[in-house]
């Protein structure tokens, strides 16, 4: 165990900790380091969640919030830069 890492105890089912261990040997790995994947995947998972939440609640907004569409008649218009 390294410095960035805290010891815990964990209560599982039966039947998930024999699947994990035939995962552990099957893939030659720790129990602790199959439960660290899991937790990091669902993680991301959430936080990925979270991301696709706030982006409908900007899209929504943006659709039905006319100041924040008000310029997008100029989309088409060509750019010109300025020195």
């Amino acid at each position: 165990m390294t410095l960035d890492q805290k010891r815990i105890t964990l209560t599982l089912p039966i039947n998930i900790d024999k699947e994990l261990e035939h995962l552990k040997l099957e893939l030659g790995s720790s129990k602790s380091a199959l439960i660290n994947l899991a937790i990091e995947k669902f993680l991301k998972e959430q936080k990925a969640k979270k991301l696709q939440e706030a982006v409908e609640l900007m899209q929504k907004e943006y659709e039905e919030n006319e100041e924040l569409s008000s310029f997008t008649s100029l989309d088409s218009e060509p750019f010109y830069e300025t020195r």
